[in-house]
């Protein structure tokens, strides 16, 4: 039986009443434009789709300010993945770890052979110089995570232009997964999408999953100025990657800045409210700057040895254990930013189990 490795697996569990912190989707929902242009493409969603999604790349090209010939459209980034590993077939790879496990699943697919660049809990799990180090002509792929999936930390701005210059020098492929990039206040200071004309081995990943917490609707972009690649991406998989409905749901959230606006007001507030009380409690937080809090349990928690997850879980509150991540161990875990009314649930519930700390 097949693994499933990612968070908000709700189904798995028998009361319907979960609060699932362990999928980093916005806690708003989906926008109202969406769900009213995804109830109009019912009506034509009995003709075949836009095999090129002409409406969605020039609607995604207006919002990112990219030319609409760099855009690729498809069934979500992790599908994105797995048509660029098939299509390009790289037979080495450099991953940074922690991070998303899709990147070594696609990479395996292909039977690339992955070299790892552990980051260390003493650097706080962040990238740092001596990636470059590593970056050896040997390497024919990497993919960088920004900010990281599932640490939140961003990568400095200096360091992102040098590995995209030592990449650009060996001809090593970059794929930059950016899914999480626009939670960020200054995403249009440290996005690489700019530089998909200057390296042409540099591929964008970008996804509607996240911040129009569209996961259900599976609906994933990719920016990149290499037309050989543009082409293996869409040779790499079945010829409609995208649903009629995914298509003008896409459309309609590109144009939907005051949804986008109240979601990064609302979630900069929780985060940090959220933040503060794992603290108390004793954990060890790490300055994520996306949607989702990474930390490690300490204090009362570690110290009777308690499964965070499992002790949630009987509250009927899912989170998200990071010890299937390569690089990190039992301990770790991530929890989703919500709504002020759902992270009441689960401040209050932590406070009445690991509280004496607050109330001291």
């Amino acid at each position: 039986m097949y693994t499933y490795t990612h968070g908000g697996d709700i189904y798995a569990f028998e009361s319907k009443k979960i609060l699932d912190f362990s999928a980093n989707t916005n806690p708003l929902g989906l926008p109202d434009s969406v769900k009213k242009a995804m109830a109009e493409a019912i009506e034509s969603s009995d003709i075949y789709p836009d095999p090129f999604c002409r409406e969605l790349r020039a609607a995604i090209s207006r919002m990112e300010g990219i030319p609409n010939e760099n855009i690729f459209c498809s069934n979500g980034a992790a599908d994105i993945l797995w048509r660029l590993a098939a299509g390009l077939k790289p037979k080495t790879a450099l991953l940074p770890v922690p991070s998303f496990s899709e990147y070594e699943e696609a990479l395996n697919s292909v039977g690339c052979e992955i070299e790892y660049f552990y980051m260390r809990e003493a650097e706080e799990f962040r990238l740092t110089e001596k990636f470059i180090e590593r970056l050896s002509p040997d390497v024919q792929v990497t993919i960088l995570c920004n900010p990281n999936n599932p640490t939140g930390h961003t990568i400095p701005k200096e360091l992102l232009g040098e590995i995209l210059a030592v990449c650009g020098k060996n001809g090593t492929i970059v794929v930059m997964d950016e899914c999480f990039m626009d939670f960020l206040p200054d995403a249009e200071n440290l996005t690489t999408k700019a530089g998909i004309e200057r390296y042409k081995n540099l591929i964008v990943l970008k996804a509607f999953t996240k911040l129009y917490a569209m996961a259900g609707v599976r609906l994933g972009y990719s920016f990149c100025g290499n037309k050989n690649t543009l082409k293996r991406l869409y040779g790499g998989g079945q010829p409609w990657p995208v649903s009629t409905i995914a298509q003008r749901a896409g459309a309609a959230a590109a144009g939907d800045k005051k949804y986008v606006a109240d979601s990064l007001d609302m979630i900069g507030r929780e985060r940090k409210r959220l933040q503060k009380t794992l603290t108390d409690i004793g954990c060890k937080v790490y300055d994520s700057q996306a949607n989702y809090l990474f930390f490690r349990a300490s204090g009362e928690i570690a110290g009777k040895n308690i499964d965070l997850k499992e002790a949630l879980i009987e509250n009927d509150i899912l989170i998200r254990s990071c010890e299937n991540y390569r690089g990190l161990s039992k301990g770790y875990y991530r929890i989703a930013v919500k709504t002020p009314e759902e992270n009441d649930i689960l401040i209050e519930c932590l406070d009445k189990k690991y509280g004496k700390r607050r109330h001291q």
